[in-house]
């Protein structure tokens, strides 16, 4: 797996263990440091991009009969630790009834030890696989399931759950100004209006709060087969990058002025299905950039093979325009497996 920061010159090519075989999943970071493991999560690394350097952690306690349900990971500034909590499952009864389960790696202690999931949590979450978590500067993880909001105090060592507003469709889970947040829409007819949703405090209460609705002139027309996962949000100091898979459309939105900006049109459109975005800024140009990344089918040589391949294009907001990325030859068959 090769890594680059900013520009191909800084890269560094990190040897991926048998366990991982091309394939990662459930990455996250804190302070500059990332984590990430393997699909089935025995196999989890800690990797610090500004030295280079990398950490296989122990390997976890609950392995055989489990399956990685989600993963967190953030800083306990209290005891000055970095943690990683995992979260698994297994069957007890097979295909009728799971149980729930959470252990936390230490890196003080350089071990993983089991954390008591509450019950009522349990029953929430087990059939409700958390997938993308959130690293709040409070020590508080979050992972997103289906129902709600799963919270881990880093210190404390708690686990809680928070459930969504009344609303089918929602984005992924995402930081805005040191708040976990979420886009729920509400229905109507043929289309949706977005709303911005934080975590709060009401009447000593953790809660979710609507903060912000888009003007009621703006609307997104949805398919009637809407689902959620056609529906994905980046955000990065305080602006909304929002795609509708479906219709091939991304809007910039700033919750602060209320203002939105629907983009040109992407290049690549027909025979090709969306891989991934990613929303940042550059401070070396000043600019704001979306990486939009996607599979396309593509026939060998002699046209006896096809395969699936991920481009990719960059939309630069001063430029306000898409130009395609070239991959390393083998990159782009390697990094297929990229998900929203």
């Amino acid at each position: 797996m090769v890594v680059h920061i900013d520009t191909r010159e800084y890269s560094v090519k990190l040897p991926l263990p048998p366990q991982f075989d091309d394939n990662i999943t459930n990455i996250c970071s804190c302070n500059g440091l990332v984590c990430f493991t393997n699909v089935g999560g025995e196999v989890v690394h800690i990797w610090n991009p500004s030295t280079r350097r990398f950490k296989i952690l122990p390997a976890p306690n609950k392995r055989s009969d489990y399956y990685q349900n989600g993963i967190g990971f953030g800083f306990d500034s209290v005891s000055d630790d970095y943690k990683v909590l995992r979260i698994v499952m297994w069957e007890v009864i097979p295909g009728r009834c799971s149980k729930l389960g959470a252990e936390l790696y230490s890196a003080n202690d350089d071990s993983w030890k089991e954390i008591e999931v509450p019950i009522i949590t349990l029953e929430r979450v087990l059939t409700c696989p958390a997938s993308k978590s959130v690293y709040s500067k409070t020590g508080v993880v979050y992972l997103e399931t289906h129902h709600g909001l799963l919270s881990f105090d880093l210190h404390n060592e708690v686990l809680g759950f928070y459930p969504y507003p009344n609303s089918k469709i929602k984005s992924t889970i995402f930081d805005f100004e040191g708040s976990v947040a979420a886009i729920f829409g509400s229905q109507v007819h043929d289309n949706v209006v977005p709303s911005l949703w934080i975590l709060d405090v009401v009447c000593g209460e953790i809660i979710f709060i609507s903060r912000l609705y888009w003007e009621d002139s703006f609307k997104l027309c949805l398919q009637p087969n809407f689902d959620d996962r056609d529906f994905n949000i980046c955000s990065c100091n305080g602006l909304v990058c929002l795609t509708d898979f479906l219709n091939h459309v991304v809007y910039i939105w700033n919750p602060s002025t209320r203002r939105f900006k629907i983009l040109h049109a992407p290049n690549k459109r027909p025979n090709y299905f969306e891989a991934g975005i990613g929303f940042g800024f550059d401070p070396v140009s000043s600019d704001y950039k979306i990486l939009r990344l996607f599979h396309v089918f593509v026939h060998s040589s002699d046209a006896s093979d096809i395969q699936l391949v991920i481009k990719a294009e960059l939309y630069s907001a001063n430029d306000d325009s898409w130009n395609d990325i070239k991959f390393w030859v083998e990159e782009e068959r390697r990094v297929c497996s990229v998900s929203r």
